[in-house]
């Protein structure tokens, strides 16, 4: 199974991480991590940072599973913010696992 787990570093994506490296995966699976961070604070100073590495863009990988982390703000929430997990879960060819907090 191939694995891809998307993370900024946030609290929410901390859970996936875990959720990844917990979970017992098929003999063979591999994790390829992709970390996003924002742009805005970086452009200026590294422009490099805006350039994904090739093997990132690489589409014949062809994930099985996309792991992400989210807010979990709710519907009102995604009307102000946005929901990065749900613009993922709609537009993956493959399955998407959203991990969230459990309060």
């Amino acid at each position: 199974m191939k694995i891809l787990l998307a993370t900024d570093g946030s609290e929410c994506s901390e859970l996936a991480v875990e959720e990844v490296a917990r979970k017992k995966w098929p003999p063979g699976s591999s994790v390829r991590v992709v970390s996003v961070i924002e742009l805005n604070a970086v452009v200026a100073a590294v422009p490099e940072a805006c350039t994904p590495a090739q093997e990132f863009c690489d589409e014949a990988w062809g994930a099985d599973l996309i792991v992400v982390g989210s807010h979990g703000r709710g519907f009102t929430g995604r009307l102000l913010h946005g929901s990065t997990s749900h613009e993922i879960a709609t537009r993956a060819n493959c399955e998407v696992r959203v991990v969230t907090r459990r309060d």
